[in-house]
């Protein structure tokens, strides 16, 4: 086996983000339909993915959370592959700024002891419930009823794309209409996949 198959890239790439003052906090919440509370749970995103976290919590309320998903791939690229894989989609010049509607004060800035109390995971995914202090604005949080899931369900069926698809579709409309400036490019950046052919690792970790 190679050495390449023993790193975990992702764990890697989470790590390298905090030099630049980017957390790997992850926020899993349990909904209380019938208050609108929400119990937050935190993981260490470099860890494990968010379906390693949401399965972790339900499985401690005795949800069945068996045989997670994997992808096809039992080994992983070759370095000639991914050599390939960073030029196949070409590269933009445009500059990666973006230009908001309305700005806000840092809410790191503003609130240094804003306290947040939620349950952190270790590594052995023990818990303890304790105030934290947390620099992150305050999470605001929707939900759609059954008759609106079942619309969004119909919805996506007539326009014949994946309902998580016509979920995306929708939050990328509304981001551009309501809080981006207009006559921008402007990017979505997210993993392609988390759960590759890494091997010797948990079934709850990113395994890419």
């Amino acid at each position: 086996m190679s050495s390449s198959q023993n790193k975990d890239y992702i764990a890697m790439w989470f790590q390298a983000r905090k030099a630049f003052g980017i957390g790997d906090r992850m926020n899993v919440g349990l909904l209380n339909k019938t208050t609108d509370d929400i119990n937050w749970f935190e993981f260490s995103h470099s860890k494990m993915d968010g379906l390693g976290g949401l399965t972790t919590i339900l499985r401690e309320h005795d949800y069945p959370c068996q045989d997670l998903p994997q992808i096809a791939d039992k080994i992983a690229p070759s370095n000639w592959q991914q050599i390939k894989m960073l030029f196949a989609g070409g590269k933009s010049n445009v500059a990666k700024k973006i230009r908001w509607k309305t700005t806000f004060p840092d809410y790191a800035a503003t609130n240094l002891a804003d306290n947040d109390n939620s349950t952190q995971y270790d590594n052995s995914t023990q818990y303890s419930n304790s105030t934290q202090y947390s620099n992150d604005a305050p999470i605001v949080n929707t939900y759609f009823t059954q008759a609106e899931t079942l619309e969004i369900k119909k919805l996506a069926k007539k326009h014949r794309v994946a309902l998580n698809i016509y979920l995306f579709w929708a939050l990328n409309r509304a981001v551009a209409e309501q809080l981006l400036a207009s006559q921008q490019d402007y990017y979505w950046l997210y993993p392609v996949n988390l759960r590759g052919a890494l091997p010797n690792t948990p079934e709850t970790g990113n395994c890419s």
